[in-house]
C-alpha cells in the first residue's frame, strides 16, 4: 500500500505541473458584449457544454490538454480532438477587434507564437461545419519580438488575446482558428505542443476580399517544419513562423517568414527570455529529480 502511494506520488507531480501550464478560450468580448466558450472541464462535449449560446468549439477532452505533434496529418490539429461545431455564433463586423479570454497559460515555460485562422463555413454556416473539411487560411502571427514572445505579452495582458477582422474581407460565416503553439520541449521532433481553439463567427459588412488559397488542418503543418522543430533556448534570434503565408489581414504581403504580424523579430535584446528559460530549465531539471527519488524510495 505504500509503494502505491509514492508512485501516485510521483505521477502526480508530473500531473500537476504539466496540467496546469495549459488553457483554453472561456469567453470572446466583441463591442461590450461577452460570449461563451467551451469548457472542457464540465464533461467534454455534452448539452451541458455545447449550448444554443455557446461559440467555442467542442472537444472530447475534459481538462485543458493539447493536440500533440503526433496528431499533425489529422483533423484534430483543426480545432482539437474530436471536435464538434458549437450550436452558437459571434457576431461581428469586418474592421471589429474580439478579445478572447483564456482561462490560464504557463508564460514561463510554454513559450510560443499565437496565430489566427479563418476558415469560411458557407452559406449554411458554421453549426454544422466538421473540422476535416474546413479550409484555412491565416489572418495574423505574432511571435517573437525584440526577445518577448506572444505568449509573453498575452500573460501580461491578463490572458487575453486581441484578434482584428480585417475590414476589406467578404461578409459570411466563419470559424476561426484562434492557436497557441507551446515550444518549451520542440528542440526535439514531436515536442511541440498545439493548443487550436475554435470560434464561431458571423462577419457582416465588408468588402469583397476573398483568399487566393486555403488549407485544410490536416495541411497545415509537419512535424520537421522550422517553427514547430525549433530550440528555442540556443540564441534564437528570428522565429520562423509555420503554416501558409497570411493570406488576409495586417501583413498580408510579407509571407510566413520571419516576422511578427506586428513587429519585426530581431532579439538582440533577450535577457529576460533567457533568464526566464534557464529558471524553467531549473525547476523542470528540479522536479525531475524529485521524482526519480520518490520511485526510487518505492523500489
Amino acid at each position: 500500500m505504500p509503494s502505491f502511494t509514492l508512485k501516485t506520488f510521483a505521477t502526480a507531480l508530473v500531473g500537476a505541473a504539466s496540467v496546469s501550464a495549459h488553457g483554453h478560450v472561456t469567453m470572446v468580448t466583441v463591442n461590450g458584449k461577452n460570449f461563451t466558450g467551451f469548457n472542457p472541464f464540465m464533461g467534454g462535449i455534452n448539452a451541458n457544454t455545447l449550448t444554443a449560446t455557446t461559440v467555442g468549439w467542442g472537444t472530447t477532452l475534459s481538462n485543458n490538454g493539447f493536440v500533440p505533434a503526433g496528431s499533425l496529418g489529422t483533423s484534430d490539429i483543426a480545432c482539437g480532438n474530436n471536435s464538434q461545431a458549437a450550436p452558437g455564433s459571434v457576431t461581428l463586423a469586418a474592421g471589429d477587434t474580439m478579445t478572447l479570454q483564456w482561462d490560464q497559460w504557463d508564460f514561463t515555460s510554454h513559450k510560443g507564437p499565437i496565430i489566427n485562422y479563418l476558415a469560411n463555413c458557407g452559406d449554411a454556416g458554421c453549426a454544422k461545419a466538421e473540422a476535416g473539411s474546413l479550409e484555412f487560411f491565416k489572418i495574423s502571427q505574432d511571435g517573437l519580438n525584440n526577445g518577448v514572445w506572444a505568449t509573453d505579452t498575452f500573460h501580461n495582458n491578463g490572458l487575453k488575446a486581441n484578434v482584428t477582422i480585417d475590414r476589406n474581407i467578404a461578409p459570411g460565416n466563419y470559424a476561426l482558428r484562434h492557436e497557441i503553439i507551446a515550444l518549451h520541449a520542440a528542440e526535439n521532433v514531436g515536442g511541440a505542443q498545439f493548443y487550436p481553439q475554435c470560434i464561431n463567427l458571423i462577419v457582416t459588412g465588408g468588402g469583397s476580399e476573398k483568399p487566393a488559397s486555403t488549407t485544410k488542418a490536416a495541411a497545415l503543418y509537419k512535424e520537421t517544419d522550422a517553427g514547430i522543430h525549433v530550440d528555442i533556448y540556443n540564441g534564437l534570434k528570428v522565429y520562423p513562423f509555420p503554416g501558409p503565408a497570411i493570406a488576409i489581414g495586417a501583413g498580408a504581403t510579407g509571407g510566413s517568414g520571419n516576422s511578427s504580424s506586428k513587429s519585426a523579430a530581431t532579439t538582440d535584446n533577450c535577457n529576460v527570455s533567457k533568464r526566464e528559460a534557464r529558471k524553467s530549465r531549473r525547476e523542470a531539471a528540479r522536479l525531475s529529480a524529485r521524482t526519480a527519488e520518490v520511485l526510487a524510495q518505492d523500489e
